[in-house]
């Protein structure tokens, strides 16, 4: 093989697959990731501090307290204290580090302070969003946005600490396209009149 296209064609159809220059493709780096609602940051500090952070020190406190005495109680809650802080502020900063952005034919989410993740979910292929709110994100004022595609079980992308507003317009442009797309989908399998398979 030669050149730096692979030209693939299948039966009569004429079907092209050519390689595209690594070089050339968009950088997602450079997409301006829209960020989380204030609100967000604020669920997230309560639901790591009080889910993950308050547990870790009742079970250091009494465990020690239990196995050694209150000395080591105090000490072992003292130790677990740190640790549960350190452990709400990760939690803090990861959530600082979710954005998302909304292009012409995609929708893109980043996240992962440690373990960074991009997902690019393509807008033709979306078939169902819809939004939700937990009773602390509701408090709070934020949203959830939850992004369906063809052949999935789940949400395959969730758009996390959207104001209200903001959701409801998300959730109307993407209502709006899958609309277009299904008209567009009928209209190409449409039988035309006069066609032989009447």
């Amino acid at each position: 093989m030669s050149g730096s296209v692979i030209d693939a064609r299948a039966g009569t159809g004429g079907f092209r697959n050519q390689q595209l220059d690594a070089s050339r493709l968009p950088d997602h780096a450079e997409v301006a990731f829209e960020p989380v609602a204030r609100g967000y940051m604020t669920y997230s500090l309560v639901l790591w501090g009080l889910v993950v952070g308050l547990p870790v020190v009742l079970v250091a406190t009494v465990a020690g307290a239990l196995a050694f005495g209150l000395e080591v109680a105090l000490a072992a809650g003292g130790a677990a204290v740190l640790l549960a802080a350190a452990l709400t502020a990760y939690g803090y900063l990861d959530a600082r580090v979710f954005g998302w952005a909304v292009r012409e034919h995609d929708l893109v989410t980043r996240q992962g302070l440690l373990w960074r993740k991009t997902l690019v979910v393509p807008l033709v292929r979306v078939q169902h969003v819809q939004l939700a709110s937990g009773p602390l994100e509701r408090v709070l004022g934020t949203q959830r946005l939850q992004v369906f595609t063809a052949g999935s079980a789940g949400a395959d992308l969730v758009i996390y600490g959207l104001e209200p507003a903001q959701a409801e317009r998300l959730r109307g442009h993407l209502r709006a396209r899958i609309d277009d797309e299904m008209e567009e989908l009928s209209g190409a399998t449409a039988i035309p009149d006069g066609d032989p398979r009447d």
